[in-house]
């Protein structure tokens, strides 16, 4: 090593170390936010929906429970093993090759397994994390102190738009080393190709030419990830984000994550179908959470940025929204 060079690190003190490492750690933490931020319609859709399946279908929640139960032994971190289950299941019943063993499973654990697909094939998410969703305070505590939404799950591919989601996720998150081959190798046979050409009412060129560009990006994206399973940069995530519109029909908007949550909250202090919305925004005025947010400036506007500026005319059409978007599972524009 030159001379030069060693007085050069001798002269490195702790500090610049120590500073240098939070530097870093602070990147990788805007790096992190500004993935959760691209993919927080993502998040609502699933929120949406889980709220939708647990007003609608109790009893179908109570059999699933039954079926974890039956599959406990096949329970990991984040629920791997089973979701290798579940995909090769899919493919076995679609007549394709499965890497993973199904006939060590005994029947009882194979019917509880298909019971989770068809949850799976009907709702384009993972029952568990449907049941294991976060409560509305949650969700709101969670942009105040970290400035963001959490990060999305990884949906069921059961229609071409849960399909573009789990791209997408797949180049924001990457794949863990661990669980890539067993995971992803039940999807490399799948043929991703979409027809959205439904979706409008003309079949200009140029409606064609996107839904190609589109079908290409996919095709491409999921190879990469097949290949490293490493995220992609955020740039490349937003790109996908703005060309998947084409068949995810979100529409959400980052700065209305706190009047969402907030419809949430409301929505989930109905007790019975017979309240009127002042009866539950009266409730949601005098509620302890009400009361924690008042100081706390939520919302961009200078003049307009706590919940207390906000009439009963504003959070009666958040309400409101929020009932349609669970009653439709989407995101709808939070006019």
């Amino acid at each position: 090593m030159p001379k030069h060079l060693r007085t050069v690190l001798k002269n490195i003190s702790k500090d610049d170390v120590a500073n240098c490492r939070r530097s870093k750690k602070q990147i990788e933490k805007s790096e992190d936010i500004k993935i959760r931020d691209l993919l927080s319609g993502d998040y609502w859709k699933f929120v949406y929906t889980a709220r939708y399946i647990f007003k609608n279908y109790q009893s179908l929640i109570y059999d699933n429970i039954k079926n974890l139960k039956i599959l406990y032994p096949y329970i990991d971190d984040e629920y791997y093993q089973i979701r290798c289950i579940i995909n090769a299941l899919a493919c076995y019943n679609a007549g394709k090759e499965t890497t993973y063993q199904l006939e060590k499973l005994h029947i009882e654990e194979a019917s509880a397994a298909g019971k989770l697909l068809e949850f799976s094939y009907k709702f384009g998410y993972y029952f568990w994390d449907i049941y294991n969703v976060y409560d509305s305070n949650s969700l709101l505590d969670c942009f105040i102190t970290q400035g963001s939404m959490p990060n999305p799950v990884l949906p069921y591919c059961n229609s071409h738009e849960q399909l573009a989601r789990i791209i997408t996720f797949r180049m924001a998150m990457g794949s863990k080393p661990e669980v890539r081959e067993s995971f992803i190798d039940e999807i490399k046979n799948e043929k991703y190709t979409l027809s959205i050409s439904s979706q409008y009412g003309d079949s200009s060129f140029e409606k064609k030419a996107k839904q190609l560009e589109l079908q290409q990006k996919l095709r491409s994206s999921i190879i990469e990830q097949l290949n490293d399973g490493a995220p992609r940069q955020v740039e490349e995530v937003l790109e996908l984000i703005k060309m998947r519109k084409v068949v995810v029909p979100d529409n959400f908007h980052y700065d209305s994550i706190p009047a969402r949550c907030i419809g949430l909250i409301m929505y989930d202090s109905i007790v019975s179908p017979d309240e009127t919305c002042d009866d539950i925004i009266g409730k949601f005025k005098t509620s302890d959470i009400f009361k924690k947010i008042e100081s706390i400036r939520l919302f961009k506007k200078s003049d307009n940025a706590y919940i207390s500026d906000k009439d009963n005319y504003t959070l009666k059409r958040w309400l409101k929204i929020t009932q349609e978007c669970i009653e439709k599972m989407a995101v709808l524009p939070l006019k």
